[in-house]
């Protein structure tokens, strides 16, 4: 095996369990600096991440002994140019461990790791434990602490139970029943739903058009204006259709500059779902123009690039923004 000079063991961690840290003490054998990378920093609360990137940090530097205590890196996921991605999280790395230090990895495949680095046996299996712990957590009955306890230390468990109990895991535990129910409803097709929505991404100068969601799911958080397609219409009619009906904005064809399909099988906890968003830039007009939310907006809002962050946004919207609209 080549000589390290850094391991790096890397997860969403939504939640940090047993797996990780297991492969964080494994790690610290190699006698090298140990790093933990938590993927998808800072990114909004949902059913898939329902943790901040501090909470995920401390629940899992909790009760570690000093002298194993990782580097914890957080970076931003861009799963819509993943050579930006690749690079983002090789720049996290080598600022922590030196831009020409020999890497082992440590992780699932999802990511795409610099070609350089080694991996360190296997794909890890840390996202089917994740899973485990975040959908026992949202249930509507009690989860089953012996379950539970086999990921988590007792510390993280009675932390996690009254997260659960909190407002914060409270209203995701109500969205958690709103995708159930959704689900359920679509059980009897007779092939799984593939659904087609539009979205419209709006822009007056360095500013940006959103919506609030008004309802599950994504309640309170910030969107593209957009929604479900419906028969008998275009895909860019119905996208200048939900804006007009969300915000009382009525975007010209002429302005449209770009479209592109997003297409990740899981960007949507709803099911498949498949999204066409087209840009509209209204940069020539004089005055920005007045916007109001309504139908399924409960807001809407010009917001300026520079104020945008991955943790207000709804689903990947913000990953949509960062290959449409040039986020980082």
């Amino acid at each position: 095996m080549t000589a390290l000079d850094a391991v790096v063991v890397a997860a969403p961690m939504q939640p940090p369990h047993a797996g990780h840290r297991a492969a964080l003490l494994a790690a610290a054998a190699h006698e090298v600096p140990v790093f933990a990378l938590i993927l998808g920093a800072e990114a909004a609360p949902t059913l898939n991440t329902p943790w901040s990137t501090r909470e995920r940090a401390g629940m899992l530097l909790a009760d570690w002994p000093v002298q194993a205590t990782p580097g914890v890196l957080p970076v931003r996921d861009v799963p819509y140019d993943r050579s930006r991605w690749q690079a983002a999280i090789a720049a996290a790395v080598g600022a922590a461990a030196g831009s020409a230090a020999r890497i082992g990895i440590v992780g699932d495949a999802a990511p795409p790791w610099p070609v350089t680095w080694q991996q360190l046996g296997p794909a890890a299996g840390f996202a089917e434990r994740e899973r485990h712990v975040r959908e026992a957590l949202l249930e509507p009955s009690a989860p089953p602490r012996e379950s539970l306890a086999a990921h988590v230390s007792a510390a993280q468990l009675a932390a996690l139970l009254d997260w659960r109990e909190s407002a914060a895991g409270r209203r995701l535990r109500e969205e958690a029943d709103f995708i159930r129910r959704f689900r359920e409803s679509w059980a009897l097709a007779p092939y799984p739903p593939v659904f087609v929505t539009v979205d419209a991404l709006v822009t007056w100068r360095d500013e940006i058009l959103l919506i609030e969601r008004e309802r599950a799911p994504g309640k309170g958080l910030w969107a593209l204006p957009g929604g479900f397609i419906d028969a008998g219409e275009t895909l860019e009619a119905g996208a200048r259709r939900e804006l007009a009906e969300e915000t009382g904005l009525v975007a010209e064809p002429v302005c449209l500059r770009a479209s592109r399909v997003f297409d990740a099988p899981q960007r949507s906890l709803r099911g498949r779902t498949i999204t066409h968003v087209f840009h509209y830039d209204l940069s020539a007009l004089a005055e920005r123009p007045v916007v109001a939310g309504a139908d399924d907006a409960s807001a809407a809002a010009w917001v300026a690039r520079d104020r945008l962050a991955p943790a207000r946004l709804f689903e990947d919207h913000y990953a949509i923004l960062q290959v449409m609209a040039g986020l980082p």
